[in-house]
């Protein structure tokens, strides 16, 4: 009938729509030895583990990319502004690694982007897992899969998981992200369109989100 229901009640008329409304976080456990970083709002507990290798309380870092979607970008930063900021206090000996289940880190961004990104982390110091999956086993270790072995870390650094918004009435996967063709639109649904985090494209970030928007208002 080309009418959305809104969460307040309200009834709206349509002739397209497109749905943009981003994903969210995941629900996940809390532990001191994980630090789950969002966003700007979990800056003084980063300036506090910082502070925490400067003074040498904290001597490795992991940072997990954990399975499924989420915003990848920021962990990669974290990394490498963590080994920067270690070299930069003279503390250079500072054990860090990245732990990703790409089989290339940021594989999707293409060859030339996962070769970048591998010389920058080895240039930094920072050891590099990929086809791998981080999971905080016994304190002070972290299990890496496959293979079945664990690594010593003082600290986990990662990232939420994320989940689509699971609307009534349009189809989505198993993680509620909504799968759309190049265009946008959405099979079945005459006039309805999605952009950005909501969608099934694997990478979450928001320079991508726009491109998404700018193929979406081509095709309107």
């Amino acid at each position: 009938q080309r009418r959305i229901i809104t969460r307040d009640g309200r009834s709206l008329r349509y002739d397209m729509l497109v749905i943009a409304i981003g994903a969210h976080p995941d629900r996940e456990g809390h532990s001191d030895a994980v630090l789950t970083y969002h966003d700007g709002r979990d800056g003084p507990d980063y300036r506090l583990l910082l502070h925490q290798l400067r003074e040498g309380h904290i001597n490795s870092v992991a940072f997990v990319k954990p399975p499924g979607p989420s915003w990848p970008l920021p962990l990669y930063d974290l990394a490498l502004l963590t080994a920067a900021d270690c070299a930069a206090h003279e503390r250079s000996e500072v054990d860090l690694s990245l732990i990703t289940p790409e089989a290339q880190p940021l594989a999707i961004f293409g060859g030339s982007a996962s070769s970048a990104i591998r010389g920058l982390l080895a240039g930094r110091g920072v050891t590099l897992h990929t086809s791998s999956y981080g999971t905080p086993g016994r304190p002070g270790w972290l299990d890496i899969m496959p293979g079945d072995h664990a690594v010593r870390v003082d600290r986990i650094v990662t990232e939420p998981r994320l989940v689509g918004p699971r609307l009534r009435g349009i189809p989505s996967g198993r993680d509620g992200f909504i799968h759309t063709d190049a265009h946008g639109r959405l099979a079945g649904l005459d006039g309805v369109f999605a952009a950005g985090d909501a969608t099934a494209f694997p990478i979450k970030q928001g320079g991508l989100a726009a491109q998404q928007a700018d193929a979406v208002a081509e095709a309107i």
